[in-house]
């Protein structure tokens, strides 16, 4: 028996406006044609696709639009809560929101929301994969050399994730870690719904615990006046500023610093914590219990 070809789907100029909003695939489920008679109709008039004409690509289910080349991969709604930093209303997510901003970036592509970035040692790859158990992220932790490090020899491996989603990384940013965030660091606004638990998550990321002292990284000298006053006002203890030089940029490096007096502000910092560092909390533990 002889089959007759379906007639093309669309006109040239029908096809040419649905592809100036949609892509072949949202083409197909909004006018219930099939995709092949979508994809047939549009290369029959010569027409480009929703990609070709605007440089954007429409992600999955969603519809979020990203620039052509801007991931390497996508990542599916049901692998990440990308909604997770819209609201810092747990004590977790306030941790993550200090640990992000002393240790992790966020970036642009064009000035779209590009990716969040967090790095730890090698040997606190275990922390990652919380934050990933906490962020709904299904993705890989890779490796990567730091070649700034302040170990001995100016090297370090570090663990590290990407997370590369245009929501996930707007709310991020929205909650407080900007792009280019380095000597401009600020209290977010939700630092201040949990604050003891923001403060450990940024001295988890850039802070230390000794026998006779602790010590936070601030980053810049306004920076370290914003925090000294946010951890004045929640403890009544102020922590001493410092700036020594680096010995390897020869640059001050403002940090607080809190002695047997100020052990009250470890106490509040850690009293109830769901999320730290475990090395971290040994050592305050070993030290100062």
């Amino acid at each position: 028996m002889l089959q007759v070809p379906l007639p093309i789907a669309f006109t040239k100029k029908e096809i040419d406006l649905l592809t100036d909003k949609w892509s072949d695939s949202e083409i197909s489920s909004r006018t219930g044609y099939a995709y092949s008679r979508v994809r047939k109709a549009r290369r029959h008039h010569g027409v480009k696709t929703f990609t070709q004409k605007t440089g954007n690509v429409k992600i999955g289910r969603t519809g979020e639009i990203r620039k052509k080349g801007s991931v390497r991969g996508v990542i599916r709604e049901d692998n990440l809560d990308d909604r997770y930093f819209e609201n810092i209303d747990t004590p977790v997510k306030a941790y993550w929101l200090g640990v992000l901003l002393a240790d992790g970036w966020s970036c642009l592509r064009g000035g779209v929301p590009k990716e969040v970035g967090l790095a730890f040692e090698v040997k606190d790859k275990g922390h990652l994969e919380t934050f990933k158990r906490d962020t709904g992220y299904s993705g890989r932790i890779t490796r990567k050399l730091n070649e700034n490090s302040f170990s001995k020899d100016g090297k370090s491996i570090m663990s590290s994730i990407r997370i590369t989603c245009q929501r996930f990384t707007k709310f991020a940013i929205k909650a407080g870690i900007k792009p280019k965030k380095s000597g401009q660091l600020e209290i977010p606004i939700g630092a201040y719904n949990f604050p003891s638990d923001f403060v450990r998550g940024f001295a988890d990321g850039d802070g230390s615990i000794g026998a006779k002292n602790f010590t936070i990284i601030c980053g810049s000298p306004d920076f370290q006046t914003q925090l000294l006053l946010f951890i004045s006002d929640h403890t009544g203890h102020d922590l001493y500023p410092q700036a020594p030089l680096s010995p390897k940029t020869g640059k001050p490096v403002e940090r607080l610093t809190g002695y047997r007096k100020d052990k009250p502000v470890l106490d509040w910092m850690y009293k109830n914590a769901e999320r730290y560092l475990p090395r971290k909390l040994d050592k305050y533990h070993k030290y100062w219990k």
